[in-house]
This record gives structure tokens, sequence and C-alpha cells, in this order.
């Protein structure tokens, strides 16, 4: 893929794990980088204790998604969303807050393009990527697409990439996740970002989404 070629099927899946290992690997704290060796890693960050669980298991957990766009030094691009999605700290009953997490990471294209990519652990409830939204950015985990071809992909230019490195921000105040479900509701509007709903359990015990986008409920 990085050589500008298509994938597709079972080899767009294989990407997305790949990619979410890769991303985990890279907040291990005895993870050494070559290419970056000074490279800072947060000490707040926890993502790499999900690889324990993935080790025991062989599934992802399900609370990650991972989303990758196109970016290149260029001044010209499509139009970007100027958003900031602020990553509350959640309020469980009987649990310690539940922090969210984020790590994003990009390679080199053969073309001079990068592939970006960021990955989020989102606890208890679903996050919209407002570049998703957009149709600037393909979401990769949960849902793989049956395919992924770099040549029909957006490219964003250096004002975008810079909208896309701070769609999201952690760090915001503990809220409680009944305020997330009354953040519809007009006393509530605006307190907590749109982009994030709670998920709530199926029939069978599957998840089910709202896609504002597609206008139907998974």
């Amino acid at each position: 893929m990085l050589d500008g070629r298509p994938v597709s099927g079972s080899a767009v899946e294989a990407v997305a794990r790949w990619a979410v290992k890769t991303l985990l690997l890279e907040q291990h704290p005895e993870a050494h980088d070559a290419e970056l060796p000074n490279h800072a890693r947060s000490s707040r960050r926890k993502l790499d204790n999900l690889l324990f669980a993935m080790r025991a298991t062989g599934q992802l957990p399900p609370e990650l998604s991972l989303w990758c766009t196109l970016t290149s030094q260029e001044e010209s691009g499509p139009d970007t969303p100027d958003e900031v999605v602020l990553l509350p700290r959640l309020h469980v009953a009987g649990q310690a807050p539940v922090a969210f997490e984020f790590s994003a990471f990009g390679y080199g294209m053969a073309d001079g393009r990068q592939l970006a990519l960021q990955l989020l652990r989102h606890p208890y409830v679903e996050v919209e990527h407002p570049f998703e939204a957009a149709n600037l950015a393909t979401r990769l985990w949960p849902e793989p697409p049956t395919a992924l071809d770099p040549a029909a992909m957006a490219t964003l230019g250096i004002q975008g990439t810079r909208n896309w490195d701070r769609a999201f921000c952690t760090g915001g105040c503990v809220t409680d996740l009944n305020l997330i479900r009354m953040a519809r509701s007009a006393p509530w509007r605006g307190l907590i970002s749109p982009r994030i709903t709670v998920r709530e359990p199926g029939p069978g015990g599957r998840v089910l989404t709202e896609r504002r986008q597609e206008g139907q409920v998974r």
C-alpha cells in the first residue's frame, strides 16, 4: 500500500490489524524507534497495556477505532473540518475515571505523500471522526472497508494536515456517562461534543451506533 497499490478483501483487515498493533507497540515504554531515537513518549499513555489482552485473546479490543488519510506538503488541498473533539475522562459508577487514549503516526509513501493513522481508545462510547464525516478519512477499524486504493483517496494539503493533527484533544474534565446520554437534550447541548455518543447494547449483546451520514442504525 505504501507503494501506492490498492488492497482489497482480507488484505484491508490485515493492514488495519498491523496498524493497530504497530501504534500500540509504538507506545510501549521499551520501544525503540530507529528513525526517531529521541522520540519522547508520554508516561500518561496506557495504550501499550492493551497488548496483553490482544496476546491472550488474539482479538482487537472493541473500544478501538482506527482512521487513515493521506497527507502532503502541498499548499493546495481540499477544505477540511477545523474542529477539535475534546475527549473527556469518563465517570462510570463503581469504577475509577476512565480516560480516552489517543495515538497517531505516519508512514512515508513512494510518491512523497504520507499515510497518516490515528488510533483512539474510547471505552463505553462511540466517537465519530470529523474527517470521516467529511469523506476525507477512512475508518480502518472496527469496520474495515472492502477495498483501499491510495489513488482514489483525498490528499490533504498543509493546512488540512494541521487540522487533521488536532482533530482530537485528550484531557477534558471528568464527565459522567449519563451526562453524555443527556447531551442531546437542550439543557445539556453544547457541553459534550455531538461526535460522542454512548455505546448502547443491542440485541444479542451487539452494539448499536448511529451513523448520521448514512442515515441508518447499525
